[in-house]
């Protein structure tokens, strides 16, 4: 079709794309691999964004505590000096308020337990636990979201050795507790 007849007869241009849906929707990708995708966006989406700003306020919360634990408050009673801890204490505080939100939504997202997420409401409270805690909950997500790897070049379905070609072992693939399924 020419870009003239195009232009003059929109019948055949809707019916050339009418014919091009119905081409597009006669391929269909087997059912696991569309679960497998789903599940993959929404593990490398949303959880790896929530552990993303969970991960930026520790590390602010973190370091906000120490320089308020072992800086203002040795200047506030040794040196009769309070600034720091005037300037400090109120911006920890705001920032742990934001770090409290954002530890929430991660352990929503990412269903931790009730412990994990009582030791990262706790972190904010002792010096260098922000830091540990930071790690400890990082590497558990991290290994739970690697059971949904990119499929690998020229592949259908998921390139992990515990999952078979298309996506599914044993009739059901839990993902290490990360709150999805691939079920066959």
């Amino acid at each position: 079709m020419t870009e003239e007849q195009s232009t003059a007869d929109p019948q055949a241009r809707q019916q050339a794309v009418q014919q091009a849906v119905a081409l597009s929707s006669t391929v269909q990708a087997p059912s696991a691999l569309v679960d497998w995708k789903i599940a993959q966006l929404f593990a490398f989406g949303t959880v790896r964004g929530a552990m993303l700003r969970y991960r930026a306020m520790a590390y602010i919360v973190g370091v906000g505590l120490f320089v308020l634990v072992f800086v203002g408050v040795p200047l506030q009673y040794a040196a009769n000096q309070p600034l720091v801890v005037e300037i400090v204490g109120p911006i920890h505080g705001i920032f742990y308020m934001v770090y409290l939100l954002v530890a929430f939504d991660l352990a929503r997202r990412a269903r931790l337990t009730l412990w994990q997420l009582v030791a990262m409401i706790g972190a904010g409270f002792l010096p260098f636990l922000a830091f540990i805690i930071e790690h400890y909950v990082t590497k558990t997500l991290k290994r739970r979201l690697e059971a949904f790897t990119y499929p690998a070049a020229g592949s259908d379905g998921p390139s992990s050795p515990a999952l078979g070609s298309d996506g599914i072992q044993d009739g059901s693939v839990d993902a290490g507790g990360a709150g999805f399924e691939v079920q066959a």
